[in-house]
């Protein structure tokens, strides 16, 4: 046997008595060094597994009570905070500006003036109104925004299993031994084990966020591609949660700040739901969001 699997060996028994045939495909290293290993499954031809180790006490959740911004992340709200501010005021100025231009005409009717001179008035209020928001009301509502939006922190055990390295969009349904992992089993996964807002660490682009030129084709820690927030994975437990992106949203409202959110972890998305919506609505559209399959493996 290859002794590169050797330390892989109490994995590839259990295996063995799985309904299904898996066989090693190689073991890589990640960026940190770490072994992992690859498998192919003959009845999921689609890609490929990845053995993902288990842990007790896992580290899952946000809470910006307890888990405070590391700088780096907080220096690039404030950046986005700055610019944001400059340039809402530069526009603001223009548009006082073409306003007062329009009133200085002599051929205007008083209709016209009038009209002119309210939107003038708005301009300006609304130029108060962004001065008058400080870096401290911005952080403020930026954490409560994070806090309502992300799973609560909380500590939970998590089995090993094997994962598919990609998700995948198909109307196909899950079937035993393959399940979705729940939303512990996939904050885990997509987090690659460590405990930080982002996947990659305590860092964040926000330009890159914003013009959505991050890797989706990137591994973490355990070897998997998650797409950085360019698709909606199931998770087991719920009949319309989905993890890893918020549909655009945030991008198309023009909140390119609280875009960033959907490339935690922790973060939440759920389809809306209008009075209107069925059942058999919401299950159609599930059905179109991408699935991971695990298969679940004893402590090891």
């Amino acid at each position: 046997m290859n002794a590169s699997l050797e330390p892989f060996l109490p994995v590839l028994k259990e295996l063995e008595a799985l309904p299904l045939t898996f066989q090693p495909a190689r073991v890589e290293q990640n960026g940190q060094g770490r072994e992992l290993l690859v498998l192919t499954c003959r009845e999921a031809p689609k890609g490929e597994f990845v053995y993902v180790p288990g842990r007790q006490g896992a580290k899952l959740g946000w809470d910006t009570g307890r888990c405070p911004l590391p700088p780096r992340i907080l220096t690039a709200f404030r950046r986005y905070y700055q610019e944001s501010q400059a340039y809402h005021l530069e526009r603001l100025k223009e548009e006082q500006e073409d306003c007062r231009r329009m009133l200085a005409k002599p051929d205007l009717t008083e209709e016209q003036r009038r009209e002119i001179q309210g939107w003038l008035d708005e301009a300006e209020q609304d130029a108060r109104a962004q001065l008058a928001q400080t870096w401290a009301d911005y952080r403020k509502e930026l954490l409560e925004d994070l806090n309502a939006r992300t799973s609560p922190l909380r500590r939970v055990d998590i089995p090993p299993m094997l994962a598919e390295r990609r998700s995948w969009n198909t109307p196909e349904r899950i079937k035993p031994p393959f399940v979705l992992p729940t939303e512990d089993e996939w904050e885990y996964l997509c987090s690659g084990g460590v405990h930080s807002l982002f996947p990659w660490g305590n860092t964040l682009d926000l330009r890159a966020v914003c013009n959505e030129t991050l890797d989706k084709d990137a591994q973490n820690a355990f070897g998997l591609v998650i797409g950085n927030a360019c698709r909606a994975e199931l998770v087991d437990g719920s009949s319309w949660l989905l993890k890893g992106d918020d549909g655009g949203c945030a991008l198309c409202g023009g909140e390119g700040d609280r875009a960033a959110f959907a490339y935690s972890p922790y973060f939440r998305y759920s389809l809306p739901r209008f009075p209107w919506s069925t059942d058999e609505d919401i299950e159609r559209e599930m059905d179109k969001r991408w699935r991971r399959r695990i298969v679940r493996l004893n402590a090891i």
